[in-house]
């Protein structure tokens, strides 16, 4: 998966690195996760603030989850 745009920044993960995914983990808080959101792929870190992902640029808000699915 590349990267698109500067949300995760701060995280060490910019625009146009690579990722790899391994879907057999289970999301834990501190995690980089990768999700969907209304249709559109995003990377952030799970913190449970409520459940609240947060991005690695504070320009972005975090993003709340609905449900995980694995």
């Amino acid at each position: 998966m590349g990267v698109t745009g500067d949300s995760m920044e701060r995280l060490g993960i910019r625009d146009g690195d690579l990722l790899i995914v391994d879907r057999s983990l289970d999301p834990r808080p501190g995690h980089i996760i990768v999700a969907m959101v209304d249709g559109e792929i995003t990377v952030k870190r799970h913190v449970l603030r409520g459940r609240m992902p947060c991005s690695g640029n504070p320009r972005y808000a975090p993003v709340p989850f609905v449900d995980l699915e694995c």
